[in-house]
């Protein structure tokens, strides 16, 4: 079993090559029974090399309907993030217009925020990396700022006016 599986799970390049070489071998047959004397080739190995030609083709249809749909679903998902982003208002509209004006679009907000949270949930912003360790004293743990960046496809959004601030 598996041998079968390892076999299924092939390359698309290699299964491409499988389907034109099969299919090749089905349309000359005519001209290899004549010239070639195929008669006992494909009366051996027709039915095999059919069976193969059918499912090499039915796996790159299925693999070319995949890329398609998995193509269009990312469309329609930035489509629906940019639509997000452009409905925002109040507070957090100012948050992202604060994090574009930024040279680094990185700024400290804290981290019990609730629309720090709601824009990192819908990933418009996200945690920064940071090393900077913070004095347990200084700040209480509901409001200790954490550096909070824009991510790239709202900087890119807003840069091809497709988001508007």
């Amino acid at each position: 079993m598996r041998g079968i599986s390892e076999f299924l799970n092939l390359p698309r390049k290699i299964w491409g090559a499988i389907g034109i070489a099969t299919i090749s071998i089905l349309i000359l047959k005519p001209i290899a029974v004549k010239s070639l004397d195929g008669e006992s080739f494909y009366a051996k190995f027709g039915i095999y090399v059919f069976i193969l030609c059918i499912i090499s083709w039915s796996i790159l249809i299925v693999e070319i309907l995949v890329y398609f749909y998995n193509y269009y679903s990312a469309r329609r998902e930035m489509i629906h993030k940019y639509n997000y982003v452009n409905s925002l208002e109040g507070e957090k509209l100012r948050i992202v217009r604060e994090l574009y004006k930024d040279i680094n679009h990185v700024k400290e907000y804290p981290h019990s925020n609730e629309n720090i949270r709601e824009l990192e949930s819908n990933l418009v912003i996200g945690l920064a990396a940071t090393t900077i360790q913070y004095n347990r004293f200084e700040y209480s743990p509901q409001n200790a700022p954490f550096p909070y960046l824009l991510q790239p496809w709202v900087i890119d959004g807003i840069n091809n006016k497709k988001i508007t601030l």
